[in-house]
């Protein structure tokens, strides 16, 4: 599975605040990603979430991410993270999960984008 293959979330979808108060309507977005009737979510190797507008971000945030990369490991899939904010990657660091959600690296972005 190659992390240049899969698909992109784009930033706008799911917003800036990862927090308990955007915590049912993030997850409501992210299901219904998940759930799409086009087909591209169930064949997709490697979903790309763009997080680099995320403003606010606190442990609901972090069940969320969590819960994705479960759902699409039980997919066979894998979840990396785009161009995390400095929040996000602080908050990682805090759960001691900066490496378990690690971003992809630059080079590996230009590859996908091109």
């Amino acid at each position: 599975m190659s992390e240049t293959e899969g698909f992109a979330v784009p930033v706008e979808t799911l917003g800036p605040a990862w927090t308990i108060v955007q915590a049912a309507e993030l997850q409501h977005k992210l299901l219904q990603l998940l759930d799409t009737p086009e087909g591209w979510a169930e064949v997709t190797p490697v979903w790309h979430l763009d997080l680099s507008r995320v403003e606010e971000f606190d442990s609901a945030g972090l069940q969320l991410l969590l819960a994705l990369k479960h759902s699409l490991r039980a997919r066979e899939q894998q979840l990396n993270l785009r161009q995390a904010s400095p929040v996000l990657r602080a908050a990682l660091q805090i759960y001691a999960l900066d490496e378990q959600l690690q971003p992809l690296h630059a080079a590996v972005l230009e590859e996908v984008n091109a």
